[in-house]
């Protein structure tokens, strides 16, 4: 949140059941609140976050891989990713904020457990007053295959290559 480190805090769940979690951090950074769900679906894995303050700001999402990341920006629809390790895994990321949200790519530490390796980060940025990030991750091996996913009105959708889409809401 504009550039500064989140002061400690702890999340309340807010929700869950067998297939999710959602949960709220209301102390992380003053007059913000952050609300992220978490689903199982049919073979791959959704993560949402919305951000909500009281004015604009400056609100960043992070990627930050153990391990080798591409990063493949496209004309219109996601920003994909590609991560390597055991398991090849592949991830879609999307937003919804009314403003441009910005990815930005750079090298930058490896995980804590290693700092001195360097590894491919990704910022994706929007200054405003409510934006929801949308990530969907899907092992290599997994199918359907995911083909597109999409922030709409109603909620995540997310497509298969089976010809199917499921939903899923942003917030509880």
């Amino acid at each position: 949140m504009d550039g500064a480190e989140q002061a400690e805090c702890t999340g309340a769940l807010l929700g869950s059941d067998s297939r999710s979690v959602t949960a709220e951090v209301t102390t992380a950074y003053e007059g913000v609140r952050a609300v992220r769900r978490i689903v199982a679906g049919e073979g791959f894995l959704v993560d949402l976050l919305t951000v909500t303050a009281g004015e604009a700001r400056r609100i960043t999402a992070q990627l930050r891989p153990g391990t080798a990341l591409d990063v493949q920006l496209q004309a219109t629809g996601p920003v994909r990713t590609t991560w390597y390790g055991d398991e090849t895994l592949h991830g879609w990321h999307t937003h919804r904020a009314g403003v441009p949200v910005r990815p930005v790519s750079a090298p930058g530490p490896g995980p804590a457990d290693d700092p001195q390796r360097v590894r491919t980060r990704v910022d994706f940025t929007a200054v405003t007053d409510r934006v929801t990030f949308a990530s969907v991750y899907q092992a290599g091996s997994a199918g359907p295959a995911v083909t597109d996913v999409r922030l709409e009105d109603d909620g995540l959708a997310v497509r298969l290559a089976d010809g199917s889409t499921a939903r899923f809401r942003s917030e509880d």
